[in-house]
């Protein structure tokens, strides 16, 4: 995979060296309002194949729910939104009681107190989705 990226970047214009020495590319500023763009189509996403629940979703965000998901060929047995919502709820409390614990927080490694507080994000914006 290597060669074949370094051989299409050899093929594009303005290349002036090998890809494996060039800059990092920096980030285009003008972007940065869309970059949580998608967050709302994974969260459906990620939703939709763990309980068969659909987000209501805008038009262009149903759209690519519909291209990536290809929900009409899964197949899944959708469970209650009670359900769903109650299994949220529960992870969010577990979150919460584990991240209020400074035993935990001063005690556990740093990247597992940053991923139990990604998990609560995760939680409460699929409840939202739910929710909304």
């Amino acid at each position: 995979m290597p060669h074949v990226t370094e051989e299409i970047w050899s093929n594009l214009s303005a290349r002036n060296a090998r890809l494996i020495v060039s800059p990092w590319p920096q980030a285009d500023t003008r972007f940065a309002a869309d970059a949580n763009a998608l967050e709302r189509v994974q969260d459906a996403a990620a939703i939709f194949r763990r309980s068969g629940l659909r987000v209501n979703l805008s038009d262009d965000e149903e759209r690519i729910f519909q291209a990536v998901v290809k929900p009409e060929r899964m197949k899944i047995e959708a469970i209650s939104i009670e359900a769903e919502t109650g299994r949220l709820n529960s992870e969010i409390a577990r979150c919460e009681k584990m991240l209020s614990n400074p035993s935990f927080v001063e005690r556990a490694r740093a990247e597992v107190v940053g991923a139990e507080r990604e998990k609560l994000a995760r939680y409460r914006r699929e409840l939202d989705a739910l929710s909304g």
